[in-house]
């Protein structure tokens, strides 16, 4: 196949996959399925062929350059010599005008030493080299603009590097098996950010001791006797996201012969690592090192002490009635118990004892024949390997997660394909970077008029 058959062959999948795009956008609806498949295919093969191109740029180069070899020829602009001191001359590039902005066998090195040759050669590899270190030439900036407006599919070039920005379906991509793999974001309140901080005020309702919603009391009062007057008392919230990011590598090889699209794959495995990164953050996170409160670390997370001669290890009945006495849920919510699977072992000892007699509460109804229940106490159990291990503090925990804000940064994400980075390796660069961040904002334990305390996590404490 020629050159110029492969630059059209690369301009027909470009503009295929544009119609795919404007059907699509003009009917206000997603690709499907197919329409998927046949988008990230030619993209695929749009980098296969460029490659390709690349590569008989490089071969026509070479033919020049063994075309004129031995010619002696001496060119009126040249510097002549007389000695065999080693001079170079780099002519400048010669401005094309179509998409290759330049990048033609065009510049010349010449060593003007008699009887020595003179070549051509592409200067785009080092140019990439080089812009990566923040010098970029003249020549990559005119290729660029002459590629954004060539319309021949490179109209996705970004930056310096000569890089493909990865398909627009990849952001619902990571929101989509975010919301599938986490355990924390489906559940809890999303407050959408359209600044790294925000800060915005809450009734600061902690104790009903004396007063309700901070300061506000009701009084009884005989006729005509003046009135008391009472006010709330409020609390600043702050809420900020962190930068979450991961980044792979993939090589020429592997896009051009995987017997699976590698451009699909590991997109894919990208978006799950996100959400996994940020759902652990959800749940363990400090506060600390540009990451989330999570829920185990939340202001005033209440703590269940393991009972008198306990077991280390074990997870008993009294634990599980001890937790559901304190969660916070006169609100509503989103309730559920955060367990690791370590945990799940114990789950059908749990027994009601009374005296010397002890009935099993965990056993589905036709015992050992049936599945395991999938809720305890009414509310939905989340087997996670993100949650501590049996014994540790947290290995099961009761969760309001609906008080839990998360803070969505996804508007701001930025998903891209660089293909200069790694130009000498072969190596295209896939990256993900978007924002998230998340707390509790409780600043204590809430403690009602009578009865002890409640929040919205309720921990069972180490039991080593």
């Amino acid at each position: 196949m020629s050159l110029q058959q492969l630059r059209e062959k690369r301009a027909d999948c470009a503009s295929k996959r544009k119609a795919l795009h404007e059907t699509a956008l003009a009917e206000a609806r997603d690709f499907t399925d197919e329409e998927q498949t046949e988008f990230d295919t030619l993209g695929t093969e749009a980098e296969s062929l460029a490659r390709q191109i690349g590569r008989a740029e490089v071969i026509d180069a070479e033919q020049v350059a063994m075309a004129t070899m031995g010619e002696r020829k001496t060119f009126a602009n040249e510097p002549r010599t007389t000695n065999r001191n080693l001079q170079i001359e780099v002519k400048p590039a010669e401005l094309h005008k179509d998409s290759f902005g330049g990048y033609r066998p065009g510049d010349r090195v010449q060593d003007a030493t008699d009887g020595d040759h003179r070549q051509w050669f592409v200067g785009f590899a080092n140019d990439v080299y080089m812009a990566g270190k923040g010098q970029i030439s003249e020549r990559l900036s005119n290729w660029q603009r002459a590629s954004l407006a060539a319309g021949d599919g490179l109209q996705t070039v970004i930056g310096h590097d000569g890089g493909y920005l990865i398909p627009s379906t990849f952001g619902s991509l990571i929101d989509k098996v975010a919301l599938e793999a986490a355990v924390v974001r489906p559940r809890a309140t999303i407050v959408p950010m359209s600044t790294p901080k925000i800060s915005f005020p809450a009734v600061d309702d902690t104790t009903h001791a004396t007063t309700v919603f901070g300061g506000i009391l009701a009084y009884w009062k005989s006729e005509e006797a003046q009135l008391t007057s009472s006010k709330p008392a409020f609390k600043e919230v702050a809420l900020e996201v962190h930068k979450l990011t991961a980044m792979a590598y993939l090589s020429g090889e592997m896009l051009d012969w995987s017997p699976i699209s590698m451009a699909n794959w590991l997109p894919n495995k990208l978006a799950q690592a996100i959400a996994y990164k940020e759902d652990d953050g959800f749940i363990n996170g400090n506060g600390g090192a540009g990451e989330p409160v999570g829920l185990l670390n939340s202001p005033g997370a209440i703590s269940i002490t393991a009972e008198t001669g306990q077991a280390a290890d074990t997870v008993v009945f009294n634990n599980i009635i001890k937790a559901d006495a304190r969660i916070w849920d006169l609100t509503g919510g989103n309730i559920i118990w955060i367990a690791n699977r370590t945990v799940k072992p114990q789950l059908p000892k749990l027994t009601l004892s009374e005296g010397a007699s002890a009935w099993p509460v965990f056993l589905p109804p036709d015992n050992a024949q049936g599945r395991p229940l999938s809720t305890l106490y009414g509310f939905p159990i989340v087997f996670t390997e993100k949650a501590p291990v049996l014994g540790d503090a947290g290995d099961i925990t009761l969760v309001n997660v609906g008080e839990y804000l998360v803070a969505d940064g996804t508007g701001k994400m930025r998903t891209d394909r660089d293909m200069g980075l790694k130009f000498d390796y072969d190596q295209v660069a896939f990256r993900v970077i978007t924002y998230a961040g998340g707390a509790m904002p409780w600043r204590a334990a809430f403690t009602p008029k009578n009865g002890d305390t409640l929040h919205p996590v309720i921990k069972i404490a180490e039991r080593a």
